[in-house]
């Protein structure tokens, strides 16, 4: 599984899931096709809406593996990576 943090650099500093991998909304839009589409990707931002775009944008190019952090990291209740 790889975890895709689409928030921006300064909010992904100040602590991210442990293993995410920083992928900026502006940049995962135009990016994504450097992904890998049979790889499984757990996408989240700030409170899920934007992550819920990407995740739209994803499948419809052909990634079948692509979930979503309903609510965010807001509703993220484990520690943090720094």
């Amino acid at each position: 599984l790889t975890i895709l943090d689409i928030r921006n650099e300064k909010d992904f500093l100040d602590g991210h899931i442990p293993e995410a991998t920083l992928l900026p909304y502006k940049m995962v839009k135009k990016q994504y096709t450097g992904l890998d589409k049979n790889k499984k990707y757990l996408v989240y931002c700030e409170t899920g809406k934007k992550s819920e775009k990407i995740a739209k944008t994803l499948s419809s190019n052909g990634f079948s593996k692509v979930y979503v952090l309903i609510g965010g990291i807001e509703k993220w209740n484990y520690e943090l990576a720094r």
